[in-house]
C-alpha cells in the first residue's frame, strides 16, 4: 500500500512541492534573506492520504540555522605536509560573512577519521585554510571537516587524505 502527499502546511513564507519521483519534498523559502536572522522557526506538517486514511505528520519547529551541515571539504593543494583547502561551492559567500570553522586530525594511515584510535594528532579546530602536519610519520591519513562557525550546526563528513612519503636516501 502506497501513500500519496495531498497538502504540505509550512509557516513562513515557504512554498513545498513534491519530488517528481515522490520520494521527498523540495521547499523554498521566497522571501528569505541569507543575510537576514531568523525570527521565527519553521513548523512542517504533511498531510499523507492512503486507500482509506488521511495521515498528518509535525516535525518539531526549527530553524534552517540549526539542520545546516556543509559539503565535504576539497583539499586543493598538497606539498610536502601542507594542506590546503577551500570553501565548499556551496557554501553561501562572502566567506567573513558566512565563515567556517575546521577541525583538522591525523590518524594512522589504514585507521578512520571516526577513529579514537591510533591518533598521530587530535581533533583541533581552526579558521585558517592551511594546516602543515608536523611529525615524522612516513604514512598517516589528514582528515579535514568543517562547520558553521558562528552557530552550533553539524560537521561536514570528512574528507580522508591518506600520504604515504617515501624515506630520504643517503
Amino acid at each position: 500500500m502506497s501513500a500519496a502527499v495531498v497538502f504540505v502546511q509550512v509557516g513562513r513564507t515557504i512554498s513545498c512541492s513534491e519530488d517528481s519521483d515522490g520520494e521527498g519534498l523540495t521547499c523554498q523559502d521566497r522571501d528569505s534573506c541569507p543575510f537576514a536572522e531568523e525570527l521565527s522557526r519553521i513548523k512542517l506538517t504533511v498531510y499523507f492520504r492512503t486507500n482509506y486514511l488521511l495521515e498528518d505528520y509535525t516535525i518539531t519547529p526549527f530553524y534552517i540555522r540549526e539542520i545546516v551541515k556543509p559539503d565535504k571539504i576539497d583539499i586543493t593543494k598538497v606539498e610536502g605536509n601542507t594542506f590546503q583547502w577551500g570553501y565548499p561551492a556551496t557554501w553561501s559567500r562572502p566567506c567573513p560573512y558566512f565563515p567556517l570553522t575546521f577541525r583538522v586530525k591525523v590518524v594512522q594511515h589504514e585507521a578512520s577519521c571516526d577513529s579514537k584510535e591510533k591518533v598521530f594528532i587530535s581533533e583541533t579546530n581552526i579558521n585558517a585554510t592551511e594546516f602543515t602536519v608536523r611529525s615524522s610519520y612516513k604514512k598517516y591519513c589528514f582528515c579535514l571537516g568543517a562547520k558553521d562557525d558562528l552557530v552550533d550546526s553539524q560537521w561536514s563528513q570528512w574528507t580522508r587524505y591518506e600520504v604515504k612519503n617515501k624515506p630520504n636516501k643517503h
